[in-house]
């Protein structure tokens, strides 16, 4: 057997993409060799030689787990190699107990029985939190950016350095009322190159009035909320296997959906070989999964949490 490894070409971001898809690799002493292709492809770069043994460690245990999975598991789901493989992921607990900054209720109606935003051009492109480890920063502006679309046909690049810097917030809904209290966001055009909160110095373009929360753990009622707006979501992101995601339709029955440590926004919806799966928009770049998006499964008795606490702004 040899080793598969997939290179990518996008017309659009002119670019390669080693997919490191391991199928079939065999765990034999060109591991070593592979990791050093690996580490030049990400440009991975460590202090000195006890880290990078480390990280190879680290490293060489996901590509068991990624070989195995995928041997196992290719109709389903497949994971890969990818930037994050020499990590193991660390995340941040997000409080359950918060209260929502407005008591509406997403109104009962029907929806169908698929529908994508970004269709629509409701979605701004992925983003790369990188060091700043605040997903919910990210999720929060993406789901402002779609609202304002929705409310004025237009799609503007809100300022994620406006909300890092005078949102001092760890979870959702504190978000939106921190936005609420600015005013409102500017666009990341117009926000000023500071290292402090400069919200005054610019024109907020999107206002937040109040959020909407969906049911706790009812998947058809996010369901419908999705089908209003894209939705913030929280969810337990914990697992080697989120980590390391390709392709397919995610399930993770380790998953819990009351440890939920990660922001994302839910874009759409549909089913895939008789899989229902939500559409997922994550802020770990492009280079992570289906360019930046997963496919999470949906009903499955809310499965990673998805529907525990999700929730989307209200405003212009």
């Amino acid at each position: 057997m040899t080793h598969i490894v997939s290179v990518l070409k996008s017309d659009k971001m002119r670019c390669y993409h080693f997919l490191f898809l391991v199928s079939f690799m065999p765990l034999v002493s060109s591991s070593g060799e592979l990791f050093q292709s690996w580490k030049q492809h990400y440009g991975k770069h460590y202090r000195n030689i006890k880290e990078e043994q480390n990280r190879y460690a680290i490293w060489r245990r996901n590509l068991e787990l990624v070989e195995r999975h995928n041997k196992l598991n290719s109709s389903a789901f497949l994971m890969e190699m990818n930037r994050f493989a020499d990590q193991l992921y660390i995340g941040h607990r997000i409080p359950l107990d918060h209260k929502t900054i407005s008591s509406e209720t997403i109104p009962t109606r029907s929806a169908p029985d698929s529908f994508d935003w970004r269709k629509k051009g409701a979605i701004s492109p992925v983003k790369n939190q990188g060091q700043m480890g605040r997903p919910a920063v990210f999720a929060t502006v993406d789901s402002i950016e779609s609202m304002h679309f929705i409310k004025s046909g237009q799609l503007v690049e809100l300022s994620i350095q406006e909300m890092a810097q005078c949102c001092n917030a760890s979870f959702l809904t504190s978000n939106f009322e921190c936005v609420k209290k600015l005013g409102g966001l500017c666009s990341t055009a117009s926000y000023p190159d500071s290292r402090t909160c400069q919200s005054q110095q610019c024109t907020p373009v999107a206002m937040v009035t109040g959020a909407k929360q969906v049911k706790t753990g009812d998947e058809q009622d996010l369901k419908l909320a999705v089908y209003t707006q894209p939705v913030v979501a929280a969810i337990d992101a914990s697992h080697a296997s989120f980590q390391l995601y390709r392709s397919g339709v995610y399930y993770e029955p380790a998953c819990s959906s009351q440890r939920l440590d990660h922001a994302i926004l839910v874009v759409g919806y549909g089913s895939q070989a008789g899989k229902d799966f939500w559409i997922v928009k994550n802020s770990w770049g492009v280079d992570w999964g289906m360019e930046g998006y997963i496919l999470m499964s949906r009903n499955r008795g809310n499965n990673c949490g998805i529907a525990t606490t999700a929730e989307y702004p209200v405003g212009t």
